[in-house]
Parts: C-alpha cells; sequence; structure tokens
C-alpha cells in the first residue's frame, strides 16, 4: 500500500483539465499585493470599532492598512507560521489594545476564537490572501523557492512542525503513482508522470532528493523543454500538497460565513486560478457538500442527472458581490510581472 494517498475529498481532482496550462509560479507576490490594498480598503469600507479578521497575516500588509485607515478598528490576526506571529506581535505593541494574535492554521480557529470571546456572526469584516509570504519565500531554509538552494521542507508551520510531513518526506517516500497525482492534480503539471518515474528513479539509483536545488535540477533534466514552468509547477504542487492548502482555502469560505454578522463582508486576494475557483464557486453558489462543485452550473441542467429542487439549492448563495466584476490591476501593472497580471480581488457581503 502506498505511503502517502491524496484524500478523497481533495477540491480539484476534476478541475485539472480546465486550468492547462496555467502559469503557477512560486515567485513572491508582495508588490502585487502592495498595488491591491487601496482597492482592499475600498471594498472593505472601514466604519468606526469594527472588528476584521486577517486569516493570512503574513507581513501584515493589509492589516496596517486597515489599522491606520481606522484609530477604533480592531484586527484579529490569524497566521500558521511562528515568523508571521511574531510580527503579530509586534504589530500589536505598536497599536495597543487594537491586534489580537493568533497562531494558528484557519482549520484552528473556532478553537483560537473561543478565548477571545469571539461568537459566531459577531465579526464585521473577514480578509485573506492565500500563498506564500515574502519572509517565507527570502528564507532558504524554509525550502519554498526553486530559485535558491536549501532545504526541501515547505511546512507553513516551520520547522517545529514535526508532527507534519515535509515535501523530502513525499518525494522521497511517495510512490511513482502518487507522485504523479499529487503534480497533476496540485500543480497541474502535464508530464506529471514523466516527473514522477524521474524522482523515483533518482532516489534509488543516485541520491537523496532532501534540498531544493537537487530538486530543481533533477526537473530541469527530466523536463528539458519548458523546463522552468516544470518546476514552477512541481514546487507549487508540493507546497499545496504538503500544507493542505485547499481544503484549508475551502474552510476559510466556510467558516467566513459563520463567524461575520449579517452584512459582513468577506474579501479574498488570490494569485492563481484554481484559487480564484475555490472563492468564486462560494459566492456564485456552485457548492456541493460544503466543497466548491468541480463542474461548473452551466453544464448541469434538470434533464441531465439532477432534479429542479436541487439545481435550485446549488445556485442559492449567502453572499452578494460587492463588486460586478473582479477587481484585478491594470494594464499597465499587469505588463510588469506575471503576479500583476494574475492578482484577483474577490469581495461579497453576506445575506
Amino acid at each position: 500500500m502506498a505511503l502517502f494517498s491524496i484524500s478523497t475529498r481533495c477540491l480539484y481532482q476534476s478541475l485539472s483539465q480546465r486550468f492547462r496550462g496555467c502559469y503557477l509560479s512560486t515567485n513572491t507576490q508582495e508588490d502585487a499585493s502592495r498595488l491591491m490594498t487601496s482597492e482592499i480598503l475600498q471594498q472593505l469600507n472601514v466604519t468606526a470599532n469594527e472588528t476584521i479578521l486577517d486569516m493570512t497575516f503574513g507581513d501584515g500588509l493589509h492589516s496596517e492598512a486597515i489599522l491606520k485607515s481606522n484609530e477604533s478598528v480592531k484586527i484579529i490576526a490569524l497566521d500558521r507560521d511562528p515568523c508571521a506571529f511574531q510580527k503579530a506581535t509586534e504589530l500589536a505593541l505598536k497599536y495597543p489594545g487594537r491586534v489580537n494574535p493568533l497562531l494558528g492554521r484557519i482549520s484552528d480557529l473556532p478553537s483560537l476564537l473561543g478565548p477571545l470571546g469571539i461568537k459566531r456572526k459577531s465579526l464585521d469584516a473577514i480578509i485573506f490572501e492565500p500563498g506564500c509570504s515574502s519572509m517565507q519565500l527570502h528564507d532558504a531554509n524554509r525550502g519554498f523557492t526553486c530559485e535558491v538552494d536549501g532545504p526541501l521542507d515547505m511546512r507553513m508551520d516551520g520547522p517545529q512542525a514535526t508532527d507534519f510531513i515535509t515535501a523530502a518526506d513525499v518525494v522521497m517516500r511517495a510512490d511513482e503513482r502518487d507522485l504523479s497525482r499529487v503534480l497533476r492534480v496540485y500543480g497541474d503539471e502535464e508530464r506529471n508522470k514523466k516527473i514522477a518515474k524521474a524522482i523515483v528513479a533518482c532516489r534509488y539509483n543516485f541520491q537523496p532528493l532532501d534540498s531544493t536545488g537537487k530538486l530543481t535540477e533533477l526537473v530541469h533534466v527530466a523536463c528539458a523543454e519548458k523546463s522552468s514552468k516544470a518546476v514552477r509547477n512541481v514546487f507549487y504542487a508540493l507546497r499545496t500538497f504538503v500544507n493542505n492548502e485547499f481544503n484549508e482555502l475551502n474552510y476559510a469560505m466556510l467558516l467566513a460565513q459563520e463567524y461575520l454578522k449579517i452584512g459582513g463582508r468577506v474579501l479574498a486576494l488570490t494569485f492563481n486560478q484554481m484559487e480564484d475557483t475555490i472563492i468564486k464557486r462560494h459566492i456564485t453558489g456552485n457548492v456541493m457538500e460544503n466543497s466548491p462543485n468541480p463542474v461548473p452550473l452551466k453544464y448541469y441542467s434538470a434533464a441531465f442527472n439532477m432534479k429542479p429542487e436541487e439545481i435550485n439549492a446549488m445556485r442559492s448563495s449567502p453572499w452578494k458581490p460587492i463588486q460586478k466584476h473582479v477587481a484585478t490591476l491594470g494594464a499597465a501593472d499587469k505588463m510588469k510581472s506575471h503576479h500583476f497580471a494574475v492578482a484577483k480581488l474577490r469581495g461579497a457581503q453576506k445575506v
């Protein structure tokens, strides 16, 4: 039996073909995120004495901008990374009584919010930005980027999270079939079988793939043509798999529905299409069993395989989009880098 298997609740197995060829980069998104801050503040429309939850605090860029925008607003700053938690603690000292730092995953939120006295349907707004922060990418020891050599770790919870697998565990212990599935489902890598075969052959015949440099070199050799794109896809797939990011993002939308007041706002800034689709389908109501439906609603009909009441139930949504269209950067900014081009901000109000 394989040492690693992908959960049957994996959100996007059947979506991988739809995103065929999508560029999935591990480069820093800090500059693009900074340019979207004014748009975030505009859609949040912060008023006095509001409490806002930042589910992915990171370097605190958005949280501090919100604190500066209104002198009475309070921030709950959540992040699973101890380094980000330290930054949130420093921000709490800078803004006394206005910041509550929390260390944990999005899925830990119910147990973390209880001691703060935060009840369901009590928050005014929630924001999150999935992906890596600049702090994580710039630290070679974290193993998130293919641009510098370092341990093949990729745990967002940090090296002290010994109970969780690392990217090195996956490439060194998963069988060829499961490796191929991880690369296909989580990274949309077309040459997933070829890369998985090369990884298995290398680890048994040559040396352990325990560093980002070794894995990068192997993928370049295995995929001579467009190998840089393959490397990015492999790193993205391993990171999202190791950290269970898609399921955490799905749960973030479910928690937003539970903890926001009626009229509360949720904002999500994403930098790749798979993450954006999770958010989009929650907002538009294309959800089945608390997970984004893998098939777009336009392909469903009552005569095909669902009853009319089932389709109507799927189409209902507790969200109303704040803007008619998704917010993106301007054409001039999109030309600067890929992250600028793919940045999408979706906002919705609970109804």
